[in-house]
């Protein structure tokens, strides 16, 4: 057992190890005088502990003592009734507060506050999970749904409208989804990669009158296949050119000079490759040495 001084004495990486040691959390966070009054109390539960079951095993009985000692007559009788009146007077008296548990010796600053259920805007975002499904999540307040609700006689439910798009953003194709009302997030199937997708959640009724509510944005689902792509030429640099690059004098390689100086190193090296193969291209092909055989 430390006291405060000696605790205030140590360093904080002591200071941790003893808390580590004592299984306590969030200490590696806790400035050197927070974690000495954190580990204090705690040190100070433990023996109060300590004393406590101390203190309950003194008063215990003994089961081997009635077989060593004998008992006078009547001695019996007296000791029940002490016991029953002991426990009778307990009963009266106030229970004892319960011993601190593990999360009541801990601060509430500790835990990270509860996540809200609602920011108070109207809002419906697509996110896109792989080629083949999207995924979207909204929040529409009361006031909303009380208004919109209202334009309609009959009763109305939730639907999730899917938009296909044209590369104009203009609408091609949809379907709906029902959806409970309760729901705040959807997985929405499409089953086609490379297109591009916006969403509506609205109200509709029995007679398909469909009022919109909030509207996502703009995604674009990835292919699932390799992109077509292969244009790409990526420089490559010998041996013989880092060597040359290594000798010549430029500025410190870890400073921004440095950075930019390879830049332009690679750059005139691109440039130079590029202008090469272009030379190649354009020059005729040379006539065959070979010369043809008679038939």
């Amino acid at each position: 057992m430390y006291t405060r001084d000696e605790l205030k004495k140590m360093k904080v990486g002591e200071l941790r190890r003893l808390a580590k040691k004592q299984r306590l959390i969030g200490y590696s966070q806790l400035r050197k005088a927070d974690l000495v009054e954190r580990v204090a109390r705690h040190l100070e539960q433990l023996v109060r502990r300590e004393q406590e079951a101390a203190g309950e095993h003194r008063r215990g009985s003994m089961p081997g003592l009635k077989i060593l000692l004998h008992e006078p007559s009547g001695a019996s009788e007296r000791k029940a009734a002490d016991e029953r009146a002991e426990a009778a007077s307990e009963a009266k008296a106030e229970p004892a507060p319960p011993a601190p548990g593990l999360h009541e010796m801990r601060d509430a600053s500790w835990y990270p506050p509860d996540l809200p259920d609602g920011y108070g805007h109207d809002r419906l975002t697509l996110m896109v999970r792989d080629p083949h499904w999207l995924f979207c999540y909204w929040e529409v307040t009361d006031g909303l749904l009380e208004r919109v609700r209202a334009e309609f006689d009959a009763p109305t439910h939730k639907v999730l409208r899917v938009h296909l798009l044209d590369d104009g953003e203009m609408v091609m194709d949809g379907w709906e989804h029902g959806i409970s009302e309760d729901a705040k997030n959807w997985y929405v199937h499409t089953g086609r990669p490379g297109a591009l997708f916006r969403v509506e959640l609205g109200l509709v009724d029995a007679s398909g009158r469909y009022r919109r509510l909030v509207a996502s944005n703009t995604v674009r689902a990835p292919l699932d296949a390799p992109s077509e792509r292969w244009d790409e030429e990526w420089v490559g640099l010998s041996r013989e050119t880092w060597e040359r690059l290594e000798r010549e004098a430029r500025p410190f390689p870890g400073s921004l000079a440095g950075v930019d100086f390879l830049k332009q190193e690679l750059k005139a090296i691109a440039a130079a490759r590029l202008g090469a193969s272009e030379i190649s291209a354009s020059r005729p092909p040379k006539p065959s040495s070979k010369k043809a055989s008679p038939n």
